[in-house]
């Protein structure tokens, strides 16, 4: 991130180029990735368009004069100091609102030929004074500044991923043609993969990808969640996904728990080994104070608690363990889990993109797992591919699939895609189990409400469906409790 905040400031020191340049590449990397600190970039590209200013002023005029007659250099001297010159002219014919007014509008008039350059080189010619035209340049640079903005955020459009980085609407072909192999009438997906397999062929590296932009949406449509409760439930239901395709049989049930002291209170998701998955969140409309513009804060939403995972296989009694939240991220989390108790390092990798409307515009993660034998140039070389890789949301928000996530993590390194998924927001709730759910309260306190002679209404809370019992069902389901000896 922080080299693409050095990039726009570079871009805005080029002649020529300067911020008119700067500008559409910054809203590019804001459309790209929306943590991009857009008016941070703004005054990084105004002070770096600033910066040659009184270099050009003092120095620049004398240089070119100096150039003007060497071989080698001269042509272009030359040009530089006729396009000074012209600039000058400009300003002198423009004059009529005062010379430094018409060097403001100059500079802040984004046209080929204008520019901090060209004005900085003109007032110079013209001998003019070197604070007032220090001033007039930078009002013309914030002119230009406000001008390029709204052109560029104009071709951008009202969503913030409309306009791409050059190579986005070819790795979003790319992802279409990847659907169309998929032959799957579901957007979201989870892959598996192994990689860099040894002299006998063992894989040293798991890897788990998934694309979870519709379930994601879907949990917040049926809760009415809030963006930020939306990213961290989001960001649980899409390791859930992961976390499910590693269980074994078909039976077999995952149970994710977070509980912490912030205003969400709790964060709850269950998977299967099929691809589905459901959750809900304490407050669903809970919130937290930005604490970094252009992130949601997670992990001040959770506050400080545990996560517990609960793995149901049909054994005696369900495994579980449970860990402190390190950073309340979730992601970073789960890496903590999987080292602490099932004592297998793994790179953690979970992101939910929200546009204005407080949909979900795309969402997604990895999870990678190191084998017990694997060597330390594999590990060393994934930990180097990992640091450079970019986000998750920016690698979904480029177009880019599951399988070539693994495959930009796993650069130099043997990936083979062992199988593809489809996956969805599911819930298996039925009257019957909501039966079983209205009798667990116990005999005394059903009869209680069965006298009061109202129906009797329980909501899923994974889904929001209500079923109601009338007094004399709940009654009669009562009774055949104790006929079964239940």
């Amino acid at each position: 991130m922080i080299k693409h905040y050095l990039y726009c400031f570079l871009i805005a020191m080029v002649p020529l180029i300067e911020l008119r340049g700067a500008v559409p590449i910054a809203v590019a990397f804001h459309e790209a990735d929306a943590s991009f600190n857009i008016p941070l970039a703004f005054v990084l590209i105004a002070v770096g368009n600033m910066v040659p200013v009184p270099f050009i002023f003092f120095f620049a005029r004398r240089f070119l004069e100096w150039g003007r007659d060497k071989k080698v250099i001269g042509r272009f001297f030359t040009w530089c100091l006729e396009k000074g010159h012209k600039g000058g002219e400009k300003l002198q014919k423009s004059a009529g609102k005062g010379l430094y007014w018409a060097l403001l509008i100059f500079v802040g008039i984004p046209l080929p030929g204008t520019g901090a350059w060209t004005g900085t080189l003109a007032a110079s010619i013209l001998d003019m004074d070197f604070k007032k035209s220090v001033l007039a340049i930078i009002g013309g640079v914030a002119l230009a500044g406000v001008i390029m903005a709204v052109l560029s955020f104009g071709v951008a459009g009202k969503r913030y991923l409309c306009c791409r980085v050059c190579t986005g609407s070819a790795r979003k072909k790319q992802a279409a043609d990847r659907s169309k192999e998929f032959d799957m009438a579901y957007e979201d997906y989870c892959v598996t993969a192994t990689a860099a397999p040894n002299d006998e062929g063992e894989p040293q590296v798991r890897a788990f990808a998934a694309t979870t932009k519709d379930l994601v949406d879907e949990a917040r449509r049926i809760h009415g969640q809030g963006p930020t409760v939306t990213a961290a439930l989001g960001r649980l239901l899409t390791a859930g996904v992961m976390m499910g395709d590693m269980l074994k049989n078909d039976t077999d049930l995952l149970t994710m728990q977070i509980r912490g002291t912030g205003p969400v209170k709790s964060l709850v998701v269950t998977a299967d080994n099929a691809g589905n998955v459901k959750g809900y969140a304490g407050v669903p409309t809970a919130e937290a104070p930005v604490i970094n513009p252009g992130h949601f804060n997670v992990a001040g939403c959770i506050g400080q608690g545990t996560l517990t995972v609960i793995k149901d296989m049909g054994l005696k009694e369900p495994y579980a363990g449970t860990v402190d939240l390190r950073t309340g991220e979730i992601a970073e989390d789960l890496a903590w889990y999987f080292a602490s108790s099932e004592q297998v390092p793994s790179a953690v990798s979970l992101g939910v993109l929200i546009d204005k409307d407080n949909t979900v515009r795309s969402a997604g993660g990895f999870i990678i797992q190191m084998m017990p034998f694997a060597e330390k140039e594999i590990i060393d070389k994934l930990e180097d591919n990992l640091v450079h890789l970019a986000h998750v949301t920016t690698l979904l928000s480029n177009g880019d699939t599951p399988e070539q996530m693994l495959q930009q993590a796993f650069a130099g390194i043997e990936v083979d895609i062992t199988g593809r998924k489809p996956v969805q927001y599911h819930c298996n709730c039925s009257r019957e189990r909501v039966e079983r759910v209205l009798l667990s309260i116990g005999e005394k306190d059903l009869k209680s409400l069965i006298d009061e002679g109202k129906d009797i209404e329980l909501a899923c809370q994974f889904c929001g469906k209500k079923y109601t019992f009338t007094p004399d069902e709940a009654a009669a389901l009562l009774a055949a409790s104790h006929e079964s000896g239940n």
